[in-house]
């Protein structure tokens, strides 16, 4: 197969010169098709189920929507746990809730990082705001030092007549 290898060499060979001087051949590249490139999937095709009580060492995806019913107390949803690694994440995070009043002691939907000793760290944190759909995304690279990092979303508390929604996915490529 040949290439040609940027714009302005395009035009020279299209017209046979560059500045009086023949460059017809002198910036094609040349490969055997044995070289073409191969596209590789960089993230992985296995699903897991949310809340799943394995602790994942490899590659996954995992997606789950819960609806909050009313009178529901603030609350915690563990979605995954992973083993000890280097991991590459992709975390989406989306929520509707029908009316904005915020109770109890978690004031708003929070994605939280969870170490094996329960401490937290919110990556993601979004105050409900009524009849308004809340979507974050992040991503990252993390190394985790021990088994038993988890990701769990937490919720506000609920009243009569409120409801709340919320979707979550990660996509997580384990690196080492």
């Amino acid at each position: 197969m040949k290439y040609i290898t940027d714009l302005l060499t395009r035009w020279a060979l299209a017209t046979g010169k560059v500045a009086g001087t023949d460059v017809r051949g002198a910036t094609m590249l040349d490969l055997p098709a044995l070289l073409m490139p191969v596209a590789i999937a960089r993230f992985p095709t296995r699903l897991i189920s949310s809340g799943s009580s394995s602790r994942q060492a490899d590659s996954f995806i995992v997606s789950q929507a819960f609806d909050i019913p009313q009178n529901q107390a603030a609350n915690q949803y563990e979605i995954v746990s992973m083993a000890k690694g280097a991991w590459e994440f992709i975390v989406n995070f989306a929520h509707l809730d029908s009316w904005s009043a915020i109770f109890g002691p978690t004031p708003a939907f929070q994605v939280m990082l969870v170490d094996p000793t329960t401490t937290q760290f919110a990556v993601l944190n979004s105050v409900p705001v009524a009849n308004v759909r809340g979507a974050l995304s992040w991503a990252g690279n993390l190394t985790m030092e021990a088994d038993g990092w988890r990701w769990r979303v937490l919720t506000p508390a609920t009243v009569a007549a409120q409801t709340s929604w919320f979707f979550i996915s990660v996509v997580a490529n384990r690196l080492s």
